[in-house]
């Protein structure tokens, strides 16, 4: 259960850190 939620949360957190970069990325 707690493992299914971790992977959840990971996906979530490396999906918008890749957005951030790509924004700025962007941006620059």
């Amino acid at each position: 259960m707690h493992s299914r939620l971790t992977s959840a949360n990971l996906t979530t957190l490396m999906t918008k850190l890749a957005n951030q970069v790509t924004m700025r990325g962007q941006i620059t």
